[in-house]
């Protein structure tokens, strides 16, 4: 992924499987919330949330809050 439109295509995605399989998904967030790749840092947010109006559950807010501090004060902006 090296652009917006395809990251939030795969966002969309990503929030709807982890929304159907959690421990499959959530491991390879928390592993690109990390990443030296500034895409996969920006999927492992977006990825959490997208269109999160549409979902019925939602990450543990503990759980989002930990991936969200980890990147507060990354340098490239998404």
């Amino acid at each position: 992924v090296d652009n917006w439109a395809i990251s939030d295509e795969l966002s969309h995605i990503y929030s709807r499987l982890l929304e159907h399989s959690p421990k499959t998904i959530w491991p390879l967030l928390e592993k690109w919330n990390k990443s030296k790749n500034l895409w996969h840092r920006r999927q492992s947010i977006v990825g959490m949330l997208n269109y999160a109006r549409m979902r019925k559950k939602t990450p543990p807010v503990k759980a989002m809050l930990k991936m969200i501090e980890n990147l507060i004060k990354d340098e490239s902006f998404y």
